[in-house]
């Protein structure tokens, strides 16, 4: 436990992205969790269940589970729901935000959606896990503590036959939750909105072989802003291959399979560069994915 003290004083500021808004390396195919706008914009329900086991070998390490389902309604209106459970050290936080969408044609191959999650977040400090320098520290709780607040994102999505464009503000309503033994009362850990951009296409070669380019920025006032950078090489449109460069923070490998016509897997190692390379054997992520049948529109446009 002696290993969280950094992490735990970086929490008391609220300054790390991974603390504030659970990281995905596999946003590519997981988009909606960064953007609620994202909902529908398959023509069909699609469900996911993703794992990541962040910086492996160090102790108090963060390890999020994450459930979303999302799909198209009728008449340009789509829904979706996300459910995740975020554990570091001896802070956990558990969030659910259903969302709406709605999405208008302004081609037969081009859409744009505005979307909106509003939920409810959990923060839980197991206090009697931490051990302090000073005893009796009032900044750190003692007990087994839980903070509530309400929550809320907005986010755009344009898509087009082979390219997309997305932004979405996080955290809209600044909820804020406490690190003081008085943890339910005092709230003075304001949590930051922030800014992800999202973009890619899709390069198709051949028949059986294209390239997916894609960009994730993400960007708010408590941290400098860090940019994804990724390309995915994808073979007979069944199984795919990719890399990923985090500035400051890590390089991933993926790889992914098209189980069959309703499945997919995704599996991505992280490999850090940063300070916790000194500490960490690296970082696994795992995604299950299961497509619904697509739904066809009744007209060219909604």
């Amino acid at each position: 436990m002696k290993k969280l003290i950094a992490i735990l004083i970086l929490l008391a500021t609220v300054k790390v992205y991974s603390q504030q808004v659970p990281l995905y390396s596999q946003y590519m195919f997981g988009k909606y969790p960064y953007n609620p706008a994202v909902a529908g914009s398959d023509d069909r329900f699609i469900a996911t269940l993703g794992y990541r086991n962040q910086w492996m070998g160090f102790e108090g390490a963060p390890v999020t589970g994450l459930f979303t389902f999302q799909g198209p309604l009728s008449g340009g209106s789509n829904t979706g729901a996300m459910i995740y459970h975020d554990k570091t050290g001896s802070m956990e936080r558990l969030g659910a935000m259903p969302g709406y969408t709605y999405r208008v044609f302004l081609d037969s191959d081009l859409s744009l959606s505005f979307g909106i999650q509003a939920g409810i977040i959990q923060y839980v400090v197991n206090g009697d896990e931490l051990t302090t320098k000073e005893p009796n520290d009032p900044v750190v709780p003692t007990v087994k503590s839980k903070a509530m607040f309400g929550d809320a994102s907005f986010g755009m999505y344009l898509k087009g036959e082979q390219f997309y464009f997305g932004l979405a503000i996080p955290q809209l309503l600044n909820g804020s939750v406490s690190l003081t033994s008085d943890f339910q009362s005092v709230h003075d850990g304001l949590l930051q909105r922030h800014l992800f951009a999202m973009g890619g296409f899709e390069i198709e070669s051949s028949e059986n072989f294209s390239i997916e380019p894609s960009v994730l920025l993400k960007a708010t006032q408590a941290a400098p802003i860090q940019l994804d950078i990724n390309c995915r090489f994808i073979f007979h449109n069944m199984w795919w291959l990719g890399a990923t460069y985090r500035s400051r923070a890590a390089v991933s490998v993926l790889a992914g399979l098209e189980v069959s016509e309703t499945v997919f897997l995704g599996y991505a190692y992280d490999i850090s560069t940063n300070e916790i390379s000194k500490v960490s054997n690296g970082c696994h992520e795992i995604f299950l994915g299961v497509k619904f049948k697509e739904k066809q529109r009744s007209n060219r446009y909604y």
